[in-house]
């Protein structure tokens, strides 16, 4: 899911570096066509960069990207670029908030890997629902017999 190689600041220079090298706090040059390899805070964007979250999110038009949050929750911000998304447009940079395990898609990603804990809530409405059932149809039987 991570892009081969990113341009990133380090010691005053550009270079280019393994994804998987990235660490939070490092400076990450995007440009139109990259796919962010973690979760990024931007710092400089241009006025024409937009960001596909489709993956994530499942919107399906693109969000322009701002400097300035939108939103108080992370995951609605616009000044906030998550791992695996793409910048269809613009260039910007921005610093490396969170890599790994610790970014959102991270996250997603060991919620769904993780073992099953206690029943959901769609297994307690029809377990409840049969437990009703039962209990109408058990009732009936015996003013059925005791009628009869």
């Amino acid at each position: 899911m991570l892009p081969d190689s990113c341009l990133v600041l380090r010691d005053g220079a550009q270079i280019t570096v393994v994804a998987s090298d990235i660490v939070p706090g490092d400076i990450l040059f995007i440009k139109s066509g990259n796919k962010l390899p973690a979760d990024v805070r931007f710092v400089e964007i241009s006025s024409d960069a937009k960001f596909d979250r489709s993956i994530l999110t499942g919107e399906s038009l693109p969000l322009p990207g701002t400097v300035d949050s939108t939103d108080e929750n992370y995951l609605e911000t616009r000044c906030i670029g998550l791992q695996g998304t793409h910048c269809i447009s613009g260039s910007g940079t921005g610093i490396v908030v969170s890599t790994g395990d610790s970014t959102v898609f991270g996250k997603i990603a060991k919620m769904t890997n993780a073992p099953k804990t206690g029943l959901t809530t769609l297994e307690r409405e029809v377990i409840n629902f049969v437990i009703i059932i039962c209990s109408i149809m058990f009732a009936m039987i015996v003013v059925v017999i005791i009628v009869w």
